[in-house]
């Protein structure tokens, strides 16, 4: 949803640019952008405003999610 909805200017803040390609927790070939995904993020929106969270409160969020995709990528070497 994020990064279907999420906009150029969110996805660029958070570094999601490269799409769910760029992410090997989403680079599952069944996974597929929808349009359902941007209506959903939208919703998703509503619910965040509808329990009182500002759009700085839902980027904090985005924030954290996008953080969880990066460390995703994170490979682990022994030395």
């Amino acid at each position: 949803q994020l990064l279907t909805g999420g906009g150029e200017e969110l996805l660029s803040k958070l570094n999601l640019e490269a799409g769910m390609t760029g992410f090997k927790y989403l680079s599952n070939p069944n996974n597929r952008k929808s349009r359902r995904d941007l209506t959903d993020f939208q919703e998703t929106q509503n619910c965040l405003n509808n329990i009182g969270l500002d759009a700085e409160s839902q980027n904090v969020i985005f924030a954290i999610v996008a953080a969880v995709l990066h460390f995703g990528n994170v490979d682990f070497v022994e030395g």
